[in-house]
């Protein structure tokens, strides 16, 4: 990977003599996914149902997802 991958940032308010140092980590070292879905049909209706799921080292994010359609 190119680049830093942290941030350091210190955070001064007026008239306070203390700051606040924030540190996060910016990007990952490694994202990885997986989706999964349904869909059906009949005539002119239709429906769909999906569960979507990202990591990475240090987040773990799940989707659930549903549509339904009408075609005319």
């Amino acid at each position: 990977m190119l680049g830093d991958e942290s941030l350091d940032a210190t955070v001064r308010f007026s008239g306070v003599t203390n700051a606040a140092v924030v540190s996060t980590e910016v990007l990952d070292r490694w994202n990885y996914s997986a989706k999964l879905g349904v869909t059906a049909e009949k005539d002119r209706f239709g429906m769909g149902l999906g569960l979507s799921w990202t990591g990475s080292d240090n987040a773990d994010n799940y989707a659930v997802t549903a549509n339904f359609r009408y075609s005319f």
